[in-house]
């Protein structure tokens, strides 16, 4: 063989290793980049799934928060009632005042 031949199949060689590595490096990127689509795509899916849930959270939070103000309101105008019913007694206003008796 000669030296040239043996410098031909050396090279032959050395490019197919280089190809062959660089086709591999190729499908592990490729493998990498679905991994993170995959990911994406699950966090996607899970956001989409937890919004509902955070509304319907909002929307309970926001019904029980008028539910109390009505309470109160109602609370506040029977107090109010009742001390229009009864002017005699004495005692304390909402705010703590002395109520002399008439």
């Amino acid at each position: 063989m000669s030296s040239k031949q043996m410098w031909l199949t050396a090279t032959g060689k050395s490019i197919r290793r280089c190809a062959k590595a660089k086709q591999q490096q190729q499908q592990e990127q490729q493998q990498k980049q679905q991994q993170q689509q995959q990911q994406q795509q699950q966090q996607q899916q899970q956001q989409q799934q937890q919004q509902p849930q955070r509304q319907q959270q909002q929307r309970q939070r926001q019904h029980q928060q008028q539910q109390q103000q009505q309470q109160q309101q109602q609370n506040d105008r029977n107090y109010a009632a009742k001390l229009c019913r009864e002017p005699k007694l004495k005692g304390t206003t909402l705010h703590g005042k002395a109520v002399e008796a008439k």
